[in-house]
């Protein structure tokens, strides 16, 4: 920006002949830092006082955000104790597998109610983006799921997921601790492993039939 001098110790004030460019710069990276530091300070009270109401760390669920928490607890409140269960809670927001059935009859498609419920909504929106690369036990989950029933089946099985996290969470106490995606296949791997030796045991299938005689 350009400035004017006036002041003149000899003589009268002018300002011809007296103009000068002043250089002012803003540092922009020192505000983004400090806006982020403010922010990560907001987010950090915040998160305290949602597991002071939930009574534990609710945040540190893998996909579940503040807005996400302050969905849950608004709609939820602070206790989760007039569910006798974590079946009743996840029935309830909507995300337990459909029975399809009423008075031991079945219902046609266009004749099942859908529920909508905001918990339920909510979650399913949250663990969406967990699908594809989560390297957790959640998103291992909806990869397991994806390969049987599709991505949408995939979704509800991982918000029921963390719906289980949330109830156990806020009845019993129990910090989520996340098993990993690797230590979710591994479980997997010796499940179906079990499930074959109990297969050949209970046919008497021998290694002639499997072609593994020679195997060393």
């Amino acid at each position: 920006c350009r400035t004017r001098v006036y002041g003149n110790r000899f003589g009268p004030k002018t300002s011809i002949g007296r103009g000068n460019l002043s250089f002012t710069t803003i540092n922009i990276v020192k505000i983004a830092i400090e806006a982020m530091n403010a922010e990560k300070e907001r987010d950090e009270r915040i998160r305290t006082d949602l597991a002071r109401l939930a009574g534990f760390d609710i945040v540190g669920i893998d996909g579940i955000g503040i807005d996400t928490a302050c969905i849950v607890l608004s709609e939820m409140g602070n206790t989760l104790a007039s569910f006798p269960n974590e079946r009743h809670f996840i029935s309830y927001i909507g995300l337990a597998p459909p029975l399809a059935k009423s008075a031991g009859k079945n219902l046609r498609k266009k004749h099942r109610r859908k529920n909508k419920h905001p918990v339920g909504m909510t979650l399913r929106t949250s663990v969406a983006s967990m699908l594809a690369r989560s390297q957790t036990g959640i998103g291992a989950l909806g990869r397991a799921v994806k390969s049987r029933g599709g991505p949408q089946a995939a979704v509800i099985a991982m918000a029921r997921q963390v719906a289980k996290f949330i109830y156990r969470g806020m009845v019993y106490g129990n910090a989520y601790v996340d098993e990993g995606a690797k230590r979710y296949d591994e479980r997997r791997r010796n499940s179906a492993v079990r499930g074959v030796k109990r297969k050949i045991k209970q046919y008497g299938i021998s290694a002639e039939e499997l072609g593994l005689a020679g195997a060393a």
